[in-house]
Formats: C-alpha cells, sequence, structure tokens
C-alpha cells in the first residue's frame, strides 16, 4: 500500500472517529478521538471537528449549533430553532468524563442571548446514581446560569427520564431542589434535546467510512406502540450477515444489587410497589428467585407463595432508563445499525465491522460491565431470530454462536414455547397437536400449521422453528400512538376516584407527547372491570393536536358513555393518530 494510500486511510478513519463522537458524544468515543490527536499526525483535529460539525448541522438542517469542548471532550448541540432573544441557553450531561483519567461526572455549557459561552463546568461524582448525576448536573447549570444573571433560561438535556420527572415534580420529593433553585429566574423551561442526529440516512452524503451517516434513534417513546409505525430499516444482505442480540442479565435485578450489595445471594423480586400483598406483577426476578418458579409477568402474590424467603422491592424505572440508556450508547458506538428491542436488549447488525464476530461481541461485554458493572448475555448468528435465541441459551454472561448447522442439534430438543414468538396460547395450541419440541413444530407439515393456525402465522411458525428469519433490523420507530394505564390496587365502583385517576394519567400523556412534539387525533379510554371483562369508548378530535384542553374533554366524553355497573379494576388511556407537530399543517 502506498504512502498516500496511507494517508488516505487515515484520514477516512479519523473522521469516522469524529463523526461517531459528535453524533453520539459517549467517553469511549471521546478518548478515541484523543489517542489520535496524540498518537497520530492530526495537529488540526480541533479544526476538523468544526469543520465536520459545521457539514452534519447543513446536513441535519439545523437552524443553530453549536461546537464546544470541555476538557478532553468535544460537544456537538444541534437545535431545531434559534434560541428567543432574552433567553440564556444551556446544556447539560450526567454522565461526562469530568477528567483526563477519571470516569463518571457531571458537566454543562451556559451560553449567553448572543450565543457566546459564559459558563462551562464539569468535575466528578463517582458515588452518584445515574438518575441522581443528571439531577446534580442540572442543579450545577442551574446555579451558574444564575451567577451569569441569566433571566430566562432553557436548558437542554438527553436524558428523557429527567425531562419526564420535572414535567411531574410535585410527585418527586428529589427535585425539591431544582424547583428551589427554578424560582430564582423570571422563567426556566427544561427541554429534551431535539434528536435531529436520527433523521433518514438518505439524508447524509454515504463516503466510504461505515459510520459516516446519521445514527438511529434508538430510544422509542415510553409506552409508544411498534405496530403499524413508521420506520428506518437495514437492508438485508443475507450473504455473510452477522447480528448480534445483546441481553442484560436479570437488568432490574442487577441494578438494585448494586444498590443493596447485602442482598447478593438471596432471592429478589422486582415488581409494583414492592409490597406482594399489593396488586403487582413481577417485573424482573433475580436467578436465585427464579429457581423457585418465579417469572416476568407473575403476579405478585404468586410469586410470595413461590418463594416466600424473597426480597421484594418496588421498580424504580426513572434509574433503570437511565442505566439502560448509557447501554445504548454504548451499543451505538460500535454500529449505527442497532435497533432497540427494549429496555434491557438490543439488535445489532456488525455485518460492515472487519474481526470475528466474538471479539466483537467480547468488547461489548467488557465495555458495558466497566461502564455499568453490568454483565450481558450475547448471542452472535446470521438472523434476529437465531441471535435471540443464542443470547438465552448460555445466562447469565454468555456468549453463544448459533449457525444454521447449529439448529437440529442444540434448537430441535427446546421446549416449544422457547421458540421466540410462541406465548402461553400458541403452546397450548400447538400441544393439542401433538407439538412439544421446536424439532417436533419443524418437521410438522404446513398444511397442517395453516390449518390450525391460518396462512400467515402458521408458515412463520415452521420457517421459524427452521431458524429461517429474513426481517430487517428496524433502527427508528414513529409510533402510531401512545398509553398509559393503572391499575387500583382495590376494586373500586367510586365515580370520582376513576374520573381523577383518568385525568392523571391523561396529564401525563400530554406532557410526554409535548416532550415528544407529537400530535395526537384520536383518544381511547379502556376500563376493566373487577370480572375482567374489558370495554374501550373512543373519540376522534377536529384536529390532531397536543393541547390538554380538547384531549381532557375527549376523555371525559368517553367516560361519561360507561355504564358503572360494575366495580372497576383497572383504567387506560390512549392518544392515537400520531403526527409530528412539525409535519402537520397549520402547526
Amino acid at each position: 500500500m502506498t504512502s498516500a494510500q496511507n494517508r488516505q486511510r487515515r484520514t477516512r478513519h479519523v473522521n469516522d472517529v469524529i463523526d461517531r463522537a459528535l453524533l453520539q458524544p459517549t467517553d469511549a468515543q471521546l478518548r478515541e478521538a484523543v489517542r489520535l490527536r496524540t498518537t497520530t499526525s492530526v495537529p488540526d483535529l480541533a479544526e476538523r471537528v468544526r469543520r465536520r460539525g459545521a457539514l452534519l448541522a447543513r446536513r441535519q438542517r439545523a437552524q443553530r449549533v453549536e461546537i464546544q469542548r470541555a476538557r478532553d471532550d468535544f460537544i456537538l448541540a444541534l437545535y431545531a430553532d434559534a434560541t428567543p432573544a432574552g433567553w440564556h441557553t444551556a446544556w447539560c450531561d450526567g454522565s461526562v468524563a469530568a477528567e483526563r483519567r477519571a470516569g463518571a461526572g457531571i458537566g454543562g455549557l451556559v451560553m449567553d442571548p448572543e450565543g457566546r459561552i459564559v459558563a462551562q463546568l464539569a468535575r466528578r461524582v463517582p458515588d452518584l446514581a445515574p438518575f441522581e448525576a443528571e439531577i446534580a448536573a442540572l442543579a450545577e447549570t442551574l446555579r451558574a446560569a444564575r451567577a451569569q444573571g441569566a433571566q430566562r433560561l432553557r436548558v437542554y438535556t438527553d436524558c428523557d427520564a429527567l425531562v419526564r420527572a420535572w414535567q411531574r415534580r410535585r410527585d418527586d420529593p428529589r427535585l425539591q431542589a431544582i424547583a428551589t433553585l427554578a424560582k430564582g429566574f423570571r422563567r426556566m423551561e427544561l427541554r429534551a434535546l431535539p434528536r435531529l442526529h436520527n433523521q433518514p440516512a438518505h439524508r447524509l452524503a454515504k463516503t466510504g467510512a461505515p459510520h459516516e451517516r446519521a445514527r438511529a434513534d434508538i430510544e422509542p417513546a415510553d409506552g409508544a406502540e411498534r405496530a403499524g409505525g413508521a420506520g428506518r430499516v437495514v437492508p438485508v444482505d443475507p450473504a455473510g450477515r452477522r447480528i448480534l442480540h445483546v441481553d442484560m442479565d436479570a437488568f432490574f435485578a442487577a441494578i438494585e444489587l448494586q444498590r443493596h450489595p447485602e442482598l447478593s445471594g438471596r432471592p429478589l423480586i422486582i415488581g409494583g410497589r414492592g409490597d406482594p400483598r399489593e396488586r403487582g406483577v413481577v417485573s424482573t426476578a433475580s436467578y436465585e428467585a427464579r429457581r423457585f418458579g418465579v417469572y416476568s409477568g407473575m403476579p405478585l402474590r404468586t410469586a410470595l407463595r413461590r418463594c416466600p424467603q424473597a426480597v421484594f422491592l418496588p421498580v424504580d424505572y426513572e434509574t433503570y432508563a437511565a442505566v439502560s440508556a448509557r447501554i445504548k450508547r454504548i451499543l451505538a458506538a460500535f454500529t449505527p445499525n442497532l435497533e432497540d428491542a427494549g429496555i434491557d436488549e438490543a439488535f445489532l447488525d456488525i455485518s460492515a465491522i472487519p474481526g470475528p464476530a466474538e471479539d466483537v461481541a467480547r468488547a461489548i461485554k467488557q465495555r458495558i460491565r466497566e461502564d455499568t458493572g453490568l454483565t450481558c448475555s450475547v448471542g452472535i448468528a446470521p438472523n434476529k431470530l437465531l441471535a435471540k435465541m443464542a443470547s438465552d441459551l448460555e445466562k447469565p454472561d454468555g456468549l453463544t454462536i448459533l449457525g444454521e448447522g447449529d439448529i437440529k442439534k442444540r434448537l430441535w430438543p427446546l421446549p416449544v414455547r422457547k421458540l421466540w414468538g410462541v406465548g402461553p396460547k400458541t403452546e397450548q395450541r400447538l400441544a393439542g397437536l401433538g407439538i412439544a419440541t421446536i424439532g417436533q413444530l419443524a418437521q410438522t407439515p404446513a398444511a397442517a400449521l395453516v390449518a390450525q393456525f391460518g396462512p400467515a402465522h402458521g408458515r412463520t411458525l415452521r420457517q421459524s422453528a427452521r431458524g429461517i428469519d429474513d426481517s430487517p433490523l428496524i433502527t427508528h420507530w414513529e409510533p402510531k400512538s401512545l398509553g398509559r394505564e393503572t391499575t387500583f390496587q382495590r376494586d373500586t365502583g367510586d365515580w370520582t376516584r376513576i374520573r381523577a385517576a383518568l385525568l392523571a394519567l391523561t396529564r401525563e400523556l400530554v406532557a410526554h407527547m409535548q416532550t415528544e412534539r407529537y400530535l395526537a387525533r384520536n383518544v381511547t379510554v379502556k376500563l376493566r372491570f373487577a370480572d375482567f371483562d374489558t370495554h374501550t369508548h373512543a373519540v376522534t378530535l377536529a384536529a390532531a393536536t397536543d393541547d390538554p384542553e380538547p384531549v381532557t374533554h375527549a376523555v371525559l366524553q368517553c367516560l361519561k358513555r360507561f355504564a358503572l355497573i360494575k366495580k372497576v379494576r383497572l383504567i387506560g388511556v390512549r392518544l392515537g393518530g400520531l403526527t409530528h407537530a412539525e409535519a402537520a399543517p397549520n402547526v
């Protein structure tokens, strides 16, 4: 290879690293950028960051761009709108690299109305939980802005959980200090950082480097439905396809064990409000509890009967979501071709990454362990189905490679319930056909399955049992609806209580919809009665909106249609027909 080719190859590599660091600034990528500056001949790294950041901003159609350097961190913020006159803006983060050799830290920037940096902060906070670190970063940023004389302040954060908590801050004592600081401003807004870098990949010019394109959105809206939503997919090329499924081990329980190491080795069950005498279901059970037959989705009371010696803890979803976001950022550092499959799992297409797939998997496992202290199991296969099943074969902390030649030996002897997509009802219907294992399902004539399950489902079951799956990775979802539900601890016939609970759910939904910049056209209310009889009523709004007044009015209209002749067990609200505020006419 000639010297000119070497320089060209090095340039592409440097540009690749810079783009990844700017689009998704994780600690690992920033350290790599620093190493490039110190160990390779890149004397103009800062200038190259500026040029490529400006290029990305133009491609993303951002109206305003901020590129700043805090110690060794290059920070890129793309804003959808220019700053209103007289407003200070700020950026805060509870997971930055505060020092060259340090790990966890908090940081922030404060800009005056002209966009000039007037305050910049970064310090270590090694003993704070992730969500507490986000709160600490926000507090430090507010103090810095107040010291600069800011009267009106708009703060951006990439922690959606913090934005949601702030919207319902009266219910969260952890935010009392933030509320006190906010009173020092004439007006203070906390907003989620616009994800302009998640625009469709065709808006970015493709170059020789595999990562020089927009990273896909890896955080689906909370409570969003995937079915029927618009999405972006990674094209399927069966030849040489390498898919990883990363599945965190007993995720909720593992985080709680970090908080309560004295519980190590004891059966631990996470669910509801942590009281097994109340209504609720198991969210996660530790492996010690699973030996007693406790599993996710089981009623807490049943779990208590099966494992009375277990320790029950309440669900702390905000903390789990914050850790999940850190993990997803780590995964996105390896490839932008990532499908978020849930709070504790994801698919990655690593076909374009050089080197053995198991080396990539080991690097992912090591990075997650170093950054979070948690373990994960990874499955490697030529498609999503086999990768998903492979990750479950050697839990916990497993790494399993499953090829087409392993299907008969490793999968066919397993119970049919182990097949991805087979639930208890399908398992029961298959048992009626005498099918108990995956192998028996694979060898069942297609006609018999089609007769029992219909053409689509019947053929899919048989193909899945044979390891056939050509489904693509879906890297971004546009939800078609957002919903919330709650179950009363005791069945109630109190109309006032039901109405109040529905209005509280509606306020949460509207606030979340406004944060994600969606508009809703349909409103649906669901009631499940004490005998599990479930009914719904829906209203179509005159126009798509995120205004709480017409949405609340529609919810109350739906509620009036129910005949309250039985006690109610569960209520729910769903906002459908979602469109983006930017795409809607006359908005």
